[in-house]
């Protein structure tokens, strides 16, 4: 088996060793990463507390609340390190933001919930009501193509709140049959 390094594989070699190289500099600096109030946030913040990685460099865990908020602190800068949808970087780095996208989590992080029992599939969803988070952002957006595409109507059957969490407190108090909400939540 022959092994070709092409130029594009070199340079990107290349740049992670340089950035490696950094790291000793910087590992005693303390840094924050954030994320949205989801899953993996919450392993992030046990492992800042407990895992082996805080001995390396210490960091603290924080979360951004909206997708807005996270929009606004990548641009200011006050948020240099963050979990984040994945459109919400290909926006950035289209924008000629420096952004590096180190890794990209596909599933288990949402859940459909409903007071009527299973929901096994989109079609589940027609004809009823439905609160999520997010208006015009993730998870909506993905919602909204998926629904058009099995010819589902969603238009006055979602309710939008500004975080998830209070997404769970409509579900469990008003009427709302359905949830579409993320994880941890969809499991507490």
């Amino acid at each position: 088996m022959t092994h070709h390094l092409t130029r594009r594989r070199f340079l990107q070699i290349s740049a992670a060793t340089a950035a490696a190289s950094a790291l000793p500099l910087r590992a005693a600096e303390p840094f924050t990463l954030w994320g949205p109030p989801v899953t993996p946030t919450v392993l992030l913040a046990v492992a800042a507390e407990m895992g082996e990685a805080r001995k390396i460099r210490p960091f603290t865990v924080k979360s951004w609340q909206s997708p807005d908020m996270l929009r606004a602190g990548l641009l200011n800068k006050s948020i240099e390190i963050s979990i984040v949808p994945s459109y919400v970087a290909a926006n950035l780095r289209a924008q000629g933001q420096p952004v590096l996208l180190h890794n990209i989590m596909t599933r288990g992080l949402l859940a459909v919930m409903s007071k009527a029992g299973t929901i096994s599939d989109l079609g589940g969803l027609a004809e009823k009501n439905l609160v999520m988070p997010f208006k015009n952002d993730m998870p909506d957006i993905v919602l909204q193509i998926l629904a058009k595409k099995h010819g589902i109507n969603l238009e006055n059957r979602i309710t939008y709140t500004a975080t998830p969490p209070e997404a769970v407190t409509f579900f469990l108090q008003k009427d709302y049959p359905n949830a579409l909400l993320p994880e941890p939540l969809a499991s507490a």
